[in-house]
């Protein structure tokens, strides 16, 4: 009789875990986390690339998702422009726009969007496309997920 007192006490006071049908459609139920980068065909004098941005995805449960990450860039016609950080999704060709930026000779450019407010993809797949696009609409780094 203790027992089911004591049951019942932690219940009445937790409430019963019970899971309840979502109303939404079904997204991902895990954490998706990731690593991106992107990268300039440009290379300095020791064969790196000269400019590069590198980062971190995540994607929660539900449509939220953020992308965070840093920029640097030793083409001087690349500092103190627009430039726009773009997804492409690899399965369904999907573009996203995520959020323009500049980068700052000294401190470079850091990165944080997140949705609802920017455009961060909630899906993404192996064969993703990360590109930031230069003020004349070329492609002026391109890379993708950090894969295992």
């Amino acid at each position: 009789m203790k027992k089911v007192g004591l049951v019942a006490l932690v219940l009445g006071l937790t409430g019963a875990i019970v899971p309840l049908p979502s109303p939404e459609p079904a997204l991902a139920q895990v954490r998706v986390q990731r690593l991106w980068f992107a990268e300039s065909a440009n290379l300095d004098d020791r064969g790196r690339p000269l400019s590069d941005c590198a980062g971190q995805y995540r994607s929660d449960p539900g449509p939220k998702a953020r992308m965070r990450g840093a920029c640097e860039s030793g083409d001087p016609a690349l500092l103190g422009v627009p430039l726009m950080l773009r997804h492409i999704n690899g399965e369904t060709g999907a573009v996203s726009n995520i959020r323009t930026f500049t980068i700052d000779a000294i401190r470079g450019a850091v990165l944080d969007a997140r949705t609802p407010a920017d455009n961060v993809p909630v899906a993404t797949t192996d064969t993703d496309v990360i590109q930031v696009i230069g003020p004349d609409g070329s492609v002026v780094m391109m890379g993708g997920w950090e894969l295992p």
